[in-house]
């Protein structure tokens, strides 16, 4: 798994959803809000976003124009917010507000953390 990917995946399908997309059986919304409960889950009590065991970011070993991966902060928040929107779940919306607070003091830090 890769928190990065995984927050990347989260805000795309919701943007999907946003954009109108007819879900009439509910799957895609259902797989989202298990996405999003996992990747709160990995969002510290500091706002730090867990890349332990990070298959393509951080120690996960992708590169890009010869810069190892981070974890993108901005999609995982992102994801996280529309999540909260549309579900309505505190522990979603705590994580994501978690993810703010900690970007707000350390603007500057490398976002990869085990």
């Amino acid at each position: 798994y890769d928190t990065s990917y995984q927050g990347v995946a989260l805000r795309v399908g919701e943007d999907i959803l946003l954009l109108g997309y007819a879900d009439s059986n509910d799957q895609l919304q259902t797989t989202l809000s298990g996405a999003a409960d996992w990747l709160a889950a990995r969002v510290n009590s500091e706002g730090q976003i867990n890349s332990s065991g990070n298959a393509r970011t951080c120690e996960g070993g992708e590169t890009f124009l010869g810069v190892g991966k981070q974890v993108s902060v901005v999609d995982v928040f992102v994801g996280l917010v529309y999540a909260s929107v549309r579900t309505e779940k505190n522990t979603t919306e705590a994580a994501a507000q978690r993810i703010e607070q900690w970007v707000s003091r350390n603007r500057d830090v490398d976002p990869c953390f085990p």
